[in-house]
């Protein structure tokens, strides 16, 4: 979502950083790094984004978690 705040971990480097998102073309695969935290990642190193929210306490029960797996062109495994 644009604007989001999320942290994204680096696994080719071990580097972990906080960055927002911005919005891009929907189906392009493309994630991109930009601002100070361009030096913490680059082409085909593996990352993981976590995204965090805040749920009421009568809407717990019902959450569910959502983790998604991508393939090497970013797009969705089913």
């Amino acid at each position: 979502m644009d604007g989001e705040r999320v942290s994204v971990i680096n696994l080719s480097n071990d580097i972990r950083f906080e960055t927002e998102v911005i919005k891009g073309i929907r189906g392009t695969g493309i994630i991109g790094i930009n601002g100070d935290n361009v030096h913490y990642a680059k082409k085909d190193d593996t990352i993981i984004v976590l995204s965090y929210g805040h749920i009421p306490e009568e809407n717990i029960k019902n959450h569910k978690t959502k983790i998604v797996f991508v393939n090497m062109y970013n797009m969705i495994l089913e």
